[in-house]
Parts: C-alpha cells; sequence; structure tokens
C-alpha cells in the first residue's frame, strides 16, 4: 500500500472525451469500469480521462493524502495510523471520496469446492505476486460526505477498512489452472493467465468500507 487520497471539493468535470470501445495508446479491453494497461495494471475510466486532460481540470482535487507505505496483512487485526500530508487541518471544502493506490499484492492459499458436482477434487493450493512500478498497480475507491466547514463540529474520525472474503474466488474456475511441478499453482504462469486476469479484476472492484465519527476538539 503506497497511500491514500482523500479527494474534496466537488463540481462538474468537462465534457467526457474518454471512449472505452476506442482506448487510447497503451490501454485495451475496457470494461467494467477500468482498461487494461500494457504493464498490467488496471485503470479507472477516471484517471484515463484526467490523464487526456493532461491531469485533470475539474474542481475535485486531492485536498490531503495519507502515506502508509507498509504492506498490510488482510487477514491479520492490523491497525495503522498514517500521518497527513500536506496537512490533516482542511480548509473548507467537501470531502467526496477516497481512493487507495495499491503498489503490490501477493496472494498465498487454497480453494476447495465443495459443491454436489464440485468441478475441483480435493485442495488447490495457489500464489500470486504482483507489482507495478510506475504506476500503482490497482486504485480502489470508495465515497464518503464529510463536509469541512463552520456548520459542523470540527475534529472528524475517519476510520477506513479493507477486508478480502472467500467470495472474492467464487467466479474463478480453479478447474482451468495448471498446478507446477510442486503442485501449486503458479498465477504469474502464462498458462494460467486468464484466472490471474479474473483475480486482478475482482480485486479492483473491492470498494474500502468507511466509518465517520465527528466531534468537538
Amino acid at each position: 500500500m503506497e497511500h491514500i487520497d482523500l479527494v474534496g471539493g466537488g463540481g462538474a468535470s468537462g465534457p467526457t472525451t474518454f471512449d472505452p470501445a476506442n482506448p487510447p495508446p497503451g490501454y485495451t479491453n475496457c470494461h467494467n469500469g477500468h482498461c487494461h494497461r500494457d504493464d498490467g495494471a488496471l485503470v479507472d475510466y477516471e484517471d484515463i480521462q484526467a490523464e487526456l486532460d493532461g491531469g485533470g481540470g475539474g474542481a475535485e482535487a486531492t485536498v490531503a493524502s495519507l502515506h502508509v507505505d507498509a504492506d498490510l496483512d488482510l487477514l491479520a487485526d492490523q491497525t495503522l495510523s498514517p500521518a497527513c500530508e500536506p496537512s490533516c487541518e482542511l480548509g473548507r471544502t467537501q470531502v467526496t471520496r477516497y481512493q487507495w493506490d495499491v503498489a503490490a499484492v501477493d496472494l498465498e492459499g487454497a480453494v476447495r469446492d465443495s459443491r454436489a458436482a464440485p468441478r475441483l477434487h480435493g485442495e488447490r493450493r495457489f500464489r500470486l505476486a504482483l507489482t507495478a512500478a510506475d504506476a500503482p498497480l490497482l486504485v480502489l475507491r470508495g465515497t464518503v460526505d464529510i463536509p469541512s466547514d463552520r456548520e459542523n463540529k470540527p475534529r472528524v474520525k475517519l476510520a477506513l477498512r479493507l477486508a478480502l472474503s472467500p467470495a472474492l474466488f467464487d467466479a474463478v474456475d480453479w478447474s482451468a489452472t495448471t498446478p507446477g511441478a510442486d503442485g501449486v499453482v503458479d498465477l504469474n504462469a502464462a498458462e494460467n493467465a486468464a484466472v490471474r486476469t479474473a483475480i486482478v479484476e475482482a480485486l479492483a472492484a473491492l470498494t474500502p468500507e468507511a466509518e465517520v465519527q465527528r466531534e468537538d476538539r
């Protein structure tokens, strides 16, 4: 995990010029709100539009960044309190959404098919390690409603949570995977590319949960 941006300001953006049916160079296979970039990352339509606009141009802007710069174990009870940049003291604005920049993903586990007519017999272990060098591998987004003004209590406690569940893997056809010599499915291998893509798309669709509390100083 690199950082979490809090975005605010609101306002309408300019006319849309990005066409998912005809993506710009470097992007292919646009569907479900994102495109596949040549380096393997999934990029949301709005980020591609901002790139085409030269970095934006709408009224929204990042009002604070929470720099995590740490590995997150999503199976552990882990709590971090990152510092704000440039400051946690916000001017008058309306925080409307947040986005998590994920630099790398490491997964290891085992799957079983417990249906009456299983496609997979026994247990199948797997591993996946992905990273993107020049841009986030994934950008996860969620919405909030946090006004920063004189009409609301000034102190805000924002708790963000991301969790994985077994349902993430339900739509994956594990019977189509090919285990390696050690019996483990290496999802980085070319023969398992389709399953790797399905898992990355499922990860990209995750929405971190947000809890907001307001109080006096």
